[in-house]
């Protein structure tokens, strides 16, 4: 019993260190940003062959907080609730429209580099998986339309805003639905018989 307090005591003052943090500014020189953005590795820094995109999380029970899982993967295998386990191939171009959209460098302005955070509960139901030459994943990203949040294996060192009107238009491209509340979500489950 204690450690469930101590536990929620925990998540609850992280929580309020985001927030509190997540729409700061931070004074920072602007050539300075320019230069550690211009070096960085571009993500995701690993060799892959392929890229799938897939539909999970869409189940009645996925927010179960019981059972509540982020991630597409679960011990090395896709998540038992991927709606599309063939996955969606991605092609080079939309590889790259990918990768751009979840790396646009934070906007700055006169030293201050303003960086915001996500307060919803992180509930994606997009992601795409990166395999290598033997089939093996090597990064993924998982989205969230809902709340515009994004979470990356393997992570960045440093902040990047995301595009999600070109993360929407590619994941329409892919014929996937874009869910922008939680009605919708529910309405694509009800149409297509999932529990």
């Amino acid at each position: 019993m204690k450690r469930v307090i101590f536990y929620s005591a925990a998540a609850c003052l992280v929580a309020g260190l985001v927030l509190y943090w997540g729409y700061q500014s931070v004074p920072v020189s602007d050539a300075g940003i320019e230069r550690e953005y211009a070096a960085a590795t571009p993500w995701p820094g690993v060799p892959y062959k392929t890229v799938k995109a897939y539909l999970y999380r869409v189940q009645s029970n996925a927010n179960d907080p019981s059972i509540y899982n982020p991630d597409i993967m679960e011990n090395g295998q896709l998540a038992k609730s991927v709606v599309n386990p063939e996955g969606i191939v991605l092609a080079p171009s939309q590889i790259q429209k990918l990768i751009t959209a979840i790396s646009q460098v934070p906007v700055h302005h006169n030293g201050t580099m303003t960086i915001t955070a996500s307060a919803c509960l992180f509930n994606p139901h997009h992601a795409f998986v990166f395999y290598d030459s033997e089939g093996k994943m090597v990064a993924t990203v998982e989205i969230c339309t809902l709340c515009q949040d994004v979470g990356l294996f393997p992570e960045r060192k440093l902040d990047y805003r995301y595009d999600f009107d070109r993360i929407d238009s590619l994941i329409e491209e892919l014929g996937l639905p874009v869910f922008h509340q939680d009605d919708d979500v529910a309405t694509y489950r009800t149409s297509h018989a999932l529990r």
